[in-house]
């Protein structure tokens, strides 16, 4: 093993993942240009938790606020498709 490597997980924080979920999110709601506390709200009325970063380091996480069980990002986009969040 090559103690040099960058795990998966960690090249798509260095890559900005979280930047490219806050916009795969914006356009899955069908809401451009608003701003991560829009977003977050958004969720909220839907019963998802969402704690959003724009930047490098970080992990946008998201959670059921009822059960608060963790939800993948392409879990969260399923659900605002099936569930047409953005009407």
């Amino acid at each position: 093993m090559n103690k040099n490597s960058i795990k998966d997980d960690e090249l798509d924080k260095v890559n900005g993942r979280t930047s490219q979920e806050i916009a795969e999110l914006s356009y899955t709601l069908k809401k451009s240009n608003v701003g991560i506390e829009t977003l977050k709200n958004i969720l909220k009325t839907h019963g998802i938790k969402a704690n959003l970063y724009d930047g490098q380091y970080l992990e946008n996480i998201y959670k059921n606020i009822e059960t608060n069980e963790r939800i993948s990002h392409d879990e969260l986009i399923k659900m605002i498709v099936e569930n047409e969040w953005y009407m």
